[in-house]
C-alpha cells in the first residue's frame, strides 16, 4: 500500500504538469484594449501570440464580462474597400508568431456593458483548440496608442 501511494505521489505532479504544458507553449504579450470614443459601444483588443510548440493550434474564441459579444475579426482589402469580417478560428502554426493589430486580425468587443477609459483593466479569456483557456487582464489604452510594450 505504501509503495502504491509513493508511486502516485510521483506520478500525479508529473501528470498535472503535462496537462498544462501545452498552455505554456503559447505566449500572449502586448495585450491591450483600445478605449472607444465617449459613448462608444465597441472596442478592439490587440495582442501578440507566440506558438512556441512544435504543433499547430488555433484561437477559437475570446470572452469577457465587459462586453455582450466578442468576436475574432479580420480586416482585409477586397477590391478597393477595406472590409472587416468575423472569423470562426485563427490558425496558430507551430513555431509562429501571430500579431493581432490594427488593419489585420483583432478581437472585437461589442455591446460594452460600461464605458472603458484609458487605465481601466479588462479580463479576457482566450480559448485555444489545443492549449485550452488562458486568462489575461488587458489594459485599456487611449486611441492612437501603439502598445503597452511590457
Amino acid at each position: 500500500m505504501k509503495s502504491i501511494l509513493a508511486a502516485l505521489m510521483l506520478v500525479i505532479p508529473v501528470c498535472a504538469w503535462c496537462a498544462s504544458a501545452d498552455q505554456h507553449d503559447l505566449r500572449l504579450s502586448d495585450v491591450r484594449v483600445v478605449a472607444p470614443p465617449p459613448g462608444g459601444r465597441t472596442a478592439a483588443a490587440y495582442l501578440v501570440i507566440q506558438n512556441r510548440s512544435g504543433t499547430s493550434d488555433a484561437l477559437l474564441s475570446v470572452s469577457t464580462p465587459a462586453a455582450a459579444a466578442v468576436d475574432i475579426h479580420e480586416m482585409a482589402m477586397e477590391g478597393n474597400m477595406m472590409r472587416m469580417r468575423a472569423v470562426p478560428r485563427l490558425p496558430l502554426p507551430a513555431g509562429a508568431t501571430v500579431k493581432l493589430e490594427p488593419g489585420g486580425y483583432h478581437v472585437m468587443l461589442d455591446g460594452l456593458k460600461a464605458p472603458l477609459r484609458a487605465g481601466d483593466k479588462v479580463p479576457l479569456r482566450f480559448t485555444f483548440q489545443t492549449a485550452g483557456t488562458v486568462d489575461v487582464t488587458a489594459e485599456v489604452v487611449p486611441i492612437g496608442s501603439s502598445s503597452t510594450s511590457r
